[in-house]
């Protein structure tokens, strides 16, 4: 299941709130209205959703068919916000109509009134790790960025390393993201069975499950080799 970036701005309703600015989020898509599944539904993509519907003021994620549950079609899941996105077009999602739910899972949302303001200064870009890797990684060994974000924020990290030779340690993997324009590497990873990978924790923590795969074989990430798996 691939994540999707949809450009044009979409359709929102809210349905079955006592007032307009709450109720299950019904998006449109071909002509036919359909709901959202609240796998991995956030705060944020709440507030996205609100902002997109003139409600300023702070929003509440609602789970599990909170406003009753849709009949029809279930359009959109795995969905990715930033927090910075004008409309839900700008988040990244599975494809249209790709999922693994019901409508008891259908996301909802409480919007409260406010002024819009787009937080566009205090946010990352949709996917903050699309930067190339040359402006990211140091120059020297041993010297690691924990924010990559904030050039100024290192910390020593390998001590007395070296180039190693290829194939010497093939039970190392990279766990990566995918972009909107290319994948990048995330954490390191060990191979410890044919169908299983051992990583850490937190490296799982900043996406939904779609954005993430793993890819072994590579000697250097930055050129592309044929014998490479994913």
């Amino acid at each position: 299941m691939a994540l999707c970036l949809t450009q044009s701005p979409l359709k929102i309703r809210l349905v079955g709130g006592s007032v307009p600015t709450e109720g299950r989020i019904e998006v449109r898509h071909h002509g036919v209205w359909g709901t959202i599944c609240d796998d991995d539904f956030t705060e944020t993509a709440a507030s996205v959703i609100c902002r997109s519907l003139k409600f300023g003021g702070p929003a509440e994620a609602r789970k599990n068919g909170a406003f009753g549950s849709g009949v029809g079609q279930i359009w959109l899941d795995q969905l990715l916000c930033v927090g910075n996105e004008s409309s839900l077009g700008e988040c990244l999602h599975s494809d249209w109509g790709q999922h693994n739910c019901r409508h008891d899972e259908d996301a909802a949302v409480v919007c409260s009134a406010g002024d819009v303001v787009q937080p566009l200064d205090q946010l990352p870009a949709v996917i903050p790790v699309v930067q190339s890797t040359s402006n990211i990684l140091p120059a020297n060994c041993g010297a690691r960025y924990m924010d990559l974000f904030d050039v100024d924020d290192r910390k020593q990290r390998v001590i007395g390393g070296g180039e190693v030779i290829r194939g010497s340690y093939p039970w190392q993997a990279s766990v990566r993201v995918r972009t909107t324009i290319k994948s990048v590497h995330w954490c390191g990873a060990v191979v410890i069975s044919p169908l299983h990978v051992l990583t850490a924790g937190h490296c799982l923590q900043d996406y939904t499950k779609e954005a993430y795969f793993v890819r072994v074989g590579d000697y250097d990430a930055d050129c592309y080799r044929t014998k490479r798996y994913q």
